[in-house]
């Protein structure tokens, strides 16, 4: 039994069809990446599996329970987390309040919720900087903050939705570091969205890529980076391997 399917999943907005019978699996422990152009429907997948848009036809398969109907606040329950392309934490509030917004989700007490946060600050490595207000923090830091509130909701699955974009080389490389650190010590499996190839590359089990709404390829990043279709639609010429 996997652990998370999209079976044949079409959305349309109107009179255009955003996703078009769209097929994934997710093992435990898996990362697998989602690339394309813009606009060729990869956050409109994350918005289909967490509930925000309902999938006009298909399934959504978590541990072997149809989720398509369920809302956000269930799906995350199930244990399904995501971060958002365009932060946006309580920026009048500490880190630490942040975080335990996410912790309320499996906890009762703001004692038990506060425990939780600064478990999870320690691993993002946040702790030091638990009582600075959201507003006053650097882009790298408000992306980190970002996978902490998820990371809060104690996901099996996360979805991390571009949490490197605008990030220099060196935040890029922590960054890698810490994905790869909650594959492996907190088991979860991850389905990244990212422009970064250098992210998607080192990152990825396998590499799934989106252009207009339809899957074109799927494959090891070696597969995806020869593909032709890949190459001509979105990678360009420099991703050619010899």
């Amino acid at each position: 039994m996997s652990l998370f399917t999209l079976e044949h999943i079409t959305k349309r907005f109107g009179g255009l069809k955003a996703v078009s019978d769209f097929s994934l699996t997710l093992e435990q422990g898996d990362i697998v990446g989602l690339i394309g152009p813009n606009g060729a429907g990869k956050t409109t997948i994350f918005n289909v599996i967490t509930g925000v848009y309902p999938a006009d036809s298909g399934k959504i398969l978590f541990q072997n329970e149809d989720i398509k109907t369920l809302k956000p606040y269930n799906i995350c329950l199930k244990g399904i987390g995501r971060t958002f392309q365009i932060v946006k934490p309580f920026l009048n509030r500490t880190i630490l309040y942040n975080v335990m917004v996410g912790a309320f989700s499996r906890v009762r007490t703001k004692e038990e919720a506060e425990q939780e946060a600064i478990k999870t600050l320690e691993f993002t490595n946040l702790l030091p900087k638990k009582d600075v207000l959201a507003k006053n923090l650097t882009l790298p830091d408000r992306k980190r903050l970002e996978i902490a509130r998820a990371l809060a909701t104690k996901p099996q699955l996360l979805l991390l939705d571009e949490v490197m974009a605008g990030l220099n080389p060196t935040e890029i490389d922590e960054a890698i570091t810490l994905v790869r650190k909650m594959r492996a010590e907190k088991k979860i499996s991850i389905l990244i969205i990212e422009h970064v190839m250098q992210v998607i590359m080192s990152l990825s089990d396998r590499i799934i890529v989106l252009h207009h709404g339809e899957k074109i390829a799927e494959g090891t990043p070696e597969e995806v980076a020869s593909n032709k279709q890949v190459i001509e639609a979105y990678l360009g010429e420099e991703y050619v391997t010899t």
